[in-house]
This record gives structure tokens, sequence and C-alpha cells, in this order.
């Protein structure tokens, strides 16, 4: 018999480890990062589009969310609560801060020594152009197209109307069009 994977792990086993975390247990805590980690590390990298930022908002989210762990009910998947939790605190972070968008290198993460690879530089090409979205565009877009919101939530999480999340996707669409064929943003 094969073991269940931790993010599919029944309510009852995501509320116990809520339960863990909360009382402050250590081991649980690691459970919780090793599981859910990378997810909020994407988030935060598509999000803010600079790696390093990503790392230092993962790093916050988790100590927001040791906070907030006590507030988990059950009521819906640990995974999903925890990624809503990371997603309200990045946009958050990222409005109270005004970040520019990171550089095309610094988006690709790349050196000058990394071999090409086809379907990486597309991908790469497709993340820098995210990157370089100005930022209300570039959290519609990863909100929409990426992580799959509805405008109306959309608009609920950024206290904005559906019209404007759909207007400002729209344009970030034709941004991204003019960039990944080689125009300027």
């Amino acid at each position: 018999m094969t073991a269940m994977p931790e993010t599919a792990a029944p309510p009852s086993d995501d509320l116990a480890l809520a339960e863990r975390v909360a009382s402050g247990d250590e081991a649980a805590f690691n459970v919780l990062y090793r599981t859910h980690g990378s997810r909020i590390y994407s988030l935060a990298r598509r999000l803010c589009g600079d790696p390093a930022l990503a790392e230092d908002m993962t790093q916050e989210v988790f100590l927001h969310l040791l906070r907030k762990i006590g507030q988990f009910r059950g009521q819906a998947a640990l995974a999903t609560w925890l990624y809503r939790v990371a997603m309200n605190f990045c946009i958050s972070y990222l409005r109270s801060h005004r970040l520019p968008p990171a550089s095309d290198e610094e988006a690709a993460g790349l050196s000058s020594g990394d071999a090409p690879v086809v379907s990486l530089h597309r991908w790469l090409d497709l993340d820098a152009a995210i990157a370089s979205l100005p930022g209300g565009y570039r959290e519609i877009l990863v909100l929409h197209d990426v992580e799959g919101l509805r405008h109306e939530e959309i608009a609920a999480m950024l206290g904005i109307s559906a019209g404007t999340s759909k207007s400002q996707l729209h344009h970030a669409r034709l941004k991204m069009r003019r960039i990944l064929k080689g125009g300027s943003p």
C-alpha cells in the first residue's frame, strides 16, 4: 500500500497538523513548510517577479502563517487555506511596498553560462514578460490566468470592481503579446 501524500490529507489530518503547528510543534511546522513552501514561493515569485524578494516574502508568509494558523477550522483543505492566506499577504506586501518589476535578467535568474533549452527559454521568456508588467497588471494576470481566480474573486480581494479586473487583464495580455513578440513593454 502506498502512502498518501500530505497535500491530499483528509481534513481531520489537516486540522490536526494545524493544531500541532499552532501549539508550537517544530516538527509539524517543518512538515507544513516542506509540503507547502514551494507552492507559496512560486506564488510570491510570480507576483513580485524577483527570486530574492520571493524568498524573503515566502519566509514572511510562513511567519505570518504561524500567527494565523490557530484560525484554521478545517472547513477547507489546509492547502487551500494556506494558499489564500499567502496570496492575501503577498498582495498586501506588494501594495504597501509599491515595488517596481524586476529586470529581465533578474526575473529569468539566468547566468551567462546556462545551457540553452528551447522549452526552458520559452518559459523564462514568459516569466520575464510577466515580471516586466506593471504591478497591477501583473497581479491581475497572475491571479486570473495563472491561479485561475474569477474576476469577482479578484475584485473582492483587491478592492476593485470586476470590470476593472477584466479591463486590466485585457491590457496586461496586450502588453504580454507585445513583449513576447519582441516589442517594448
